[in-house]
């Protein structure tokens, strides 16, 4: 079901734009975080042993 006005379809469009720009960002945000957690964990068991004792 099209909306057969072209200021609503052109609205909406801007609409969907906007909300796949937020999209793309929540999902580069999230990434980054992941990535940021997982470059802080030890490589090593020592290094783990050594996280826990202290």
């Amino acid at each position: 079901t099209e909306p057969e006005n072209p200021e609503e379809m052109r609205k909406r469009e801007e609409y969907l734009k906007e909300r796949r720009d937020q999209l793309v960002a929540l999902k580069k945000q999230a990434r980054r975080q992941f990535l940021e957690t997982t470059q802080k964990r030890p490589s090593t068991a020592r290094n783990v042993a050594e996280a826990t004792m202290k």
